[in-house]
């Protein structure tokens, strides 16, 4: 199962840059060993359709067919600085 979702993600520099993105789940399966059984799930994680580069400093963000799952911070865009990053990427 995929979709395609847009990100916001902080460079080393500080600046957000927006990326789109395909939303992707990862089985996995542990063994729990009171229970003697294996425990399967899914992890959301990200796929990156092309090359994405800071806006702001030029570095590397990700790169084409790359797999990552983003920490979650307090640090989000507002609301308007989100409308005219995706404007800008369309």
């Amino acid at each position: 199962m995929m979709r395609k979702q847009t990100l916001e993600i902080r460079c080393q520099c500080g600046h957000y840059n927006v990326v789109l993105s395909l939303k992707v789940f990862l089985k996995f399966g542990v063994l729990d060993e009171k229970q003697g059984r294996v425990i399967k799930g899914l992890l959301p994680a990200y796929k990156v359709s092309d090359i994405v580069r800071c806006e702001k400093c030029g570095a590397f963000i990700a790169r084409a067919g790359e797999l990552f799952r983003p920490r979650m911070s307090n640090q989000t865009l507002t609301s308007h600085k989100r409308k005219q990053a995706i404007q800008r990427l369309k």
